[in-house]
């Protein structure tokens, strides 16, 4: 008698085939999107967005400049570009209390602080998108409020975030 078996390919093997082929697809392409290797170009975007440095002194607020590059003065690495810088005199609390608008209410004084300004510096960039659709900048996050430390050349500070806008 012959104990030997003639091997068939049949509908369960081809299943298994198809299975194992699926799964090394789907591994293939989840590596591929989150290395950026894939859907790179929906996750890069143009950001504008706007820093504020508070309380400079005159004598430095030339250091900014339209067109000039910004830093990350941790990293040492790009940022953005100046395209609109705006000063305003930095205000300080006073030491009184004033009535405000509606009855019963009341403020703080405000006084500028002579020979200081806190600077609004306007930056273009590409920026990555998370999968969840969080900007980051130079490994940075980019959220209103965050802070973010620059360099030109020759000024450094930490700034904060106080606006964006992707494109």
């Amino acid at each position: 008698m012959d104990n030997t078996r003639k091997n068939k390919f049949n509908i369960v093997d081809t299943f298994v085939v198809l299975i194992l082929l699926a799964l090394i697809f789907g591994i293939v392409f989840f590596v591929l999107r989150e290395s950026g290797t894939i859907y790179a170009e929906r996750n890069e975007k143009n950001i504008t967005y706007t820093i504020c440095i508070s309380g400079v002194e005159e004598e430095y607020i030339s250091s900014f400049t339209t067109g000039e590059k910004m830093l990350n003065s941790a990293t040492l690495n790009y940022i953005g570009t100046i395209t609109k810088v705006e000063k305003l005199p930095t205000k300080e609390n006073g030491e009184k209390a004033l009535a405000g608008a509606a009855e019963g209410e009341y403020v703080l004084e405000q006084n500028e602080r002579k020979g200081f300004y806190d600077v609004y510096i306007t930056l273009t960039a590409k920026t990555k998108l998370d999968s969840r659709g969080v900007a980051y900048l130079d490994s940075e996050r980019i959220t209103i409020g965050s802070p973010l430390n620059i360099r030109s050349d020759n000024f450094a500070a930490e700034s904060y975030i106080t606006a964006f806008s992707l494109s």
